[in-house]
């Protein structure tokens, strides 16, 4: 870095983007494997960090959901493996409704909604002719979800308040 930064002072680099090729390559160069996550059995398509950087999700050809702490001080960081009810392989994984639960979009045309604590599918949406291919949510309301899919198709897919309520209502009785 320091040759780097010389050169910098220099002003031997003769455009941005050779200064840019420079830095990359440094800092590439310094990456190393810190954890390995084992557990899928087929190719892991999607992943996705939660707001505080803290968890991570990936979803997979196994039609599994798994959640992660990767950078914890757990030893195993493995939190939890849920089946998705998927029939096909998943291509988006979200957490939603405070990181308790997930939604999944996978090749079925599916979006599902899962528990990551009961490890149990809350809802599925047949709401795509094609394989869906990102679930989302709305920036500052994670509980507004859409997917958009292979069939040119963006849906809005739940209000997933909603529906926590009415499981809430069930439970009660």
């Amino acid at each position: 870095m320091v040759d780097v930064i010389r050169e910098l002072h220099d002003n031997k680099f003769r455009s941005w983007c050779s200064l840019q090729k420079r830095l990359s390559g440094y800092l590439t160069d310094k990456l190393t494997l810190d954890t390995e996550l084992s557990k899928h059995r087929g190719c892991v398509n999607c992943l996705q960090w939660n707001k505080s950087g803290s968890r991570l999700l990936s979803g997979s050809d196994d039609r599994e959901v798994c959640v992660w702490e990767p950078l914890g001080s757990r030893e195993q960081p493995l939190v939890a493996a849920i089946p998705s009810g998927h029939d096909h392989n998943i291509f988006s994984v979200k957490f939603v409704n405070g990181e308790r639960e997930v939604i999944s979009g996978a090749g079925d045309g599916r979006v599902h909604h899962l528990n990551i604590e009961e490890r149990t599918v809350l809802s599925q949406w047949t709401c795509h002719s094609g394989r869906v291919k990102r679930c989302c949510t709305v920036e500052d309301n994670e509980f507004v979800a859409f997917s958009s899919a292979e069939d040119g198709t963006a849906r809005f897919v739940l209000e997933i308040r909603e529906r926590s309520r009415e499981r809430e209502r069930k439970r009660e009785r």
